[in-house]
């Protein structure tokens, strides 16, 4: 048992470290002579929360891999789904909308890292990881039909939607860094503010409905490629949602400084929880009969 918990230990290291590799050869091919917006004092800073993140892609994509039906090939796939999905799609969604001023072609080096590194983490994950041929109790309902795959998903989307403008404001719109930061507006009670938003801005619930219905193909995906439990699926899921989407936000940026980014850490750090509880109730295993 301590040599394979050492093996698996020497692995994600390993995916750690080839990972923060790819990180700072594309980051710096890409973003050469860009600045952040909160420059560390202390470079070292940057290098661990590197660091962490690759570590956490590490044990959230090794403990993902260790459970699933799925080959190799597959295997790659699916955590190429996840990463990028969780990782770029969702996020740029809000880059492009919240922040267009940043322009096409930066947005366009943003996915291009985001592509890059989650090809070398699919890759590492298939290469370095191993799936154990163990079971979990229940049974995996066969998947649902273009009908029933729309309810759940918009079901999921709705329930995204919740959490986002909730935890949104009562974290984020409620500190008045935020604020000044996106526009300066004042603050007004959330009923008043989802009112004010509806009238002024109604493309932002199309918007994050879309980014719903991303988060929902991923969950599936997550959810239909193990073999535990849906309470382990479920936690496998919170720590590849974290890992791909929020340990990110711990990195200094050219878009968004250090106070604003820790807000956004706690906010989708419990987002994130919200969406594999969903996930769990909407895609997971049923018991036996």
């Amino acid at each position: 048992m301590q040599m394979k918990i050492a093996v698996v230990a020497l692995r994600v290291l390993g995916f750690a470290a080839l990972q923060a590799a790819v990180f700072m050869t594309a980051g710096g091919a890409l973003f050469a002579g860009a600045q952040a917006s909160d420059p560390p004092t202390d470079p070292g800073a940057a290098l661990a929360a590197l660091a962490g993140l690759c570590l956490g892609q590490g044990l959230a994509a090794t403990a993902y891999v260790a459970r699933g039906p799925l080959d190799r090939t597959a295997r790659m796939a699916a955590v190429f789904a996840v990463a990028f999905g969780a990782g770029t799609i969702v996020t740029q969604i809000d880059t492009a909308y919240y922040l267009p001023e940043v322009g096409a072609g930066f947005l366009a080096r943003v996915v291009a890292l985001g592509a890059i590194t989650s090809v070398s983490a699919a890759i590492l994950a298939g290469l370095l990881f191993r799936t154990e041929p163990t079971l979990a109790a229940g049974r995996r309902p066969p998947a649902p039909g273009p009908a029933g795959r729309a309810v759940r998903w918009s079901i999921f989307s709705l329930g995204h939607m919740a959490a986002y403008f909730v935890l949104g404001y009562w974290i984020v719109w409620v500190r008045p860094e935020a604020r000044a930061y996106y526009d300066g507006a004042k603050l007004e009670p959330f009923l008043q503010h989802m009112a004010g938003l509806a009238g002024d801005s109604p493309e932002i619930f199309l918007v994050q409905f879309v980014r719903g219905l991303v988060w929902a193909g991923i969950a599936e995906l997550i959810f239909r490629t193990t073999r535990r439990s849906t309470r382990g699926a479920a936690v496998v899921a919170t720590a590849l949602f974290i890992a791909f989407s929020v340990l990110q936000l711990f990195m200094p940026n050219a878009l968004m400084p250090a106070e604003i980014r820790m807000l956004h850490v706690v906010e989708t750090g419990l987002t994130m929880v919200v969406l594999a509880a969903l996930g769990a109730a909407l895609f997971g295993r049923r018991r036996a009969a």
